[in-house]
């Protein structure tokens, strides 16, 4: 199958290339995509769409879509160019002929499922986020819904836990595994809003990309001519602390890590444990292979090299 990663030097896109490089025929762009202006963005996009679409000609397809600044902090205005160059990116590729294809768009299960307890989230639990960013999520899921309706491609929406990987973009205030990593280095105090036993479901990039391209290739090998949107949790098996992920960054850096905790007085937003339980995604469990210590380690060797 032919492929096209948009966001492919983001955190999530990089790992999905470098996956994908070893073993399908990998689009390479050559130009950059100028995502801070919105025209030009549409501009860029539309000339890489068309260019792909010459690449690929009568084989199959697969578009996946990780680009996207925008993160839990992020303003309404920020997010909304994001949405609308995702729109005028889908309806050039429905231009196309060839509707032998996939889209898949890495969507957040952190931002839209926001729960006020511990309960386990399942694929068919009702989506309830509220903060920008969990909209704007949920606006683009509707978007491919519509297009992938319309044009009768095929589309998966992954919804993520907290991705973590070599590459994050340490400008974003996100990624604790990131953050936490940095602050070992440049031995300063992490901030820390939560509870240290308040656990939350970690992926390696690297193991997201493979669940990603599984769920990909499965979808368009299907023989069903019919094609829809499916929606995977992509996850970890489990579940770790902030304390043991605070320990596991300590036993990489052999040094005891800096802490500066602030507990929030709007505690109840933040349950304790948001527990993932994917029921149709769970074959996609096949391709994790990193556990967290040799997750963090990566993370902190590719932040000492910076």
């Amino acid at each position: 199958m032919k492929c096209l990663v948009v966001g492919h030097r983001g955190l999530i896109g990089s790992a999905v290339s470098r996956e994908l490089s070893q073993t399908e025929d990998v689009y390479t762009q050559e130009s950059v995509v100028r995502w801070a202006d919105i025209s030009a963005a549409k501009s860029d996009l539309q000339a890489i769409a068309g260019s792909f679409r010459a690449f690929v000609g009568s084989e199959q397809w697969v578009i996946f879509w990780c680009a996207g600044k925008g993160f839990l902090g992020s303003l309404p205005g920020e997010l909304d160019s994001e949405v609308e160059v995702f729109r005028s990116f889908l309806s050039d590729i429905a231009a196309w002929g060839n509707t032998d294809g996939v889209v898949v768009f890495a969507s957040s299960a952190g931002a839209i499922w926001n729960p006020t307890n511990s309960v386990s989230i399942e694929e068919d639990t009702p989506d309830n986020g509220t903060t920008p960013y969990a909209q704007a999520k949920l606006h683009q899921e509707t978007i491919l819904r519509q297009f992938c309706r319309e044009s009768s491609v095929g589309g998966i929406i992954a919804r993520i836990s907290s991705v973590y990987g070599d590459g994050q973009d340490l400008q974003k205030q996100q990624g604790l595994i990131s953050r936490m990593c940095l602050a070992s280095v440049t031995r300063t105090p992490v901030s820390i809003f939560v509870p240290l036993e308040t656990t939350r479901n970690y992926i390696f990039a690297r193991d997201l990309a493979k669940m990603m391209i599984k769920a990909a290739r499965a979808e368009i090998q299907s023989a069903s001519k019919v094609r829809d949107v499916k929606k995977f949790i992509m996850c970890s098996r489990d579940n770790h602390s902030i304390a043991s992920v605070c320990r596991a960054v300590e036993s990489v850096s052999r040094q005891k890590l800096l802490k500066s905790t602030h507990l929030s007085g709007d505690l109840m937003r933040y349950p304790l444990h948001f527990q993932l339980r994917p029921r149709n995604s769970k074959e996609l469990f096949e391709c994790e292979s990193t556990t967290l210590i040799a997750g963090v380690s990566v993370v902190y060797k590719e932040i000492l090299r910076r």
